[in-house]
Parts: structure tokens; sequence; C-alpha cells
């Protein structure tokens, strides 16, 4: 149903690519498998790259994620949800991910 709805559209007039998964890989493992495709020369382009990998449904506004980036210069930029969880990304006082922790759950 996504392909054919991006289909549908003309992928929004941008490129995209798809990844697909016969057996689920989990947060991490569909990047890994799709890192091919960022082992390209990524300074050949000054276009913003945006990755959007979720399995829940977002409403996230990627055109001002896009903004907040190219304004602040950042070399990545990474849109996380605040919720309970056994490996929490760690954030410090200003917003730059230091780490990450591990073991009983947590509440940011």
């Amino acid at each position: 149903m996504v392909l054919e709805f991006l289909k549908a559209n003309n992928n929004f007039g941008m490129r995209i690519e798809i990844s697909r998964e016969e057996e689920l890989l989990d947060t991490g493992g569909g990047l890994k498998k799709a890192a091919y495709f960022f082992l390209g020369d990524s300074r050949a382009s000054n276009e913003p790259f945006v990755l959007h990998n979720v399995d829940v449904i977002s409403t996230i506004d990627l055109g001002r994620m896009v903004e907040s980036h190219t304004e602040n210069r950042a070399r990545a930029t990474l849109a996380v949800q605040d919720r309970a969880t056994a490996r929490p990304l760690l954030f410090d006082e200003h917003l730059q991910l230091c780490g990450r922790g591990v073991g009983s759950r947590w509440k940011n």
C-alpha cells in the first residue's frame, strides 16, 4: 500500500528509496541493511537528506525539522519521542545527544 501511495503521488517530487524487510530487523537493523545507500559520496550534494524510520504513525513536521537543522547548521538532527524504554537516549542541557542508558525501564 505504501508503494502504491508513493507511486500515485509521484513520490511527492522526491527520490524515495524503499528497503524491504522480509524478516523484521528492529530499529537499527533496517538502517544497517540499507547501509549501501549511505556509503555514497554525500559531499557531492548540499541537499538535505531526511531519513524517517518509524514503526508508528507520525505527524512530525519534517519541513520544520529541516528548517531547524539548516538554521542551526547542524551536522545531524534527530527527532525522538519521550516514552518509557529500557534503552533511552540521553541528552545534555543543550539537547545534544550524549549517550544511551541501559537497564531497567526509564521515563525521561
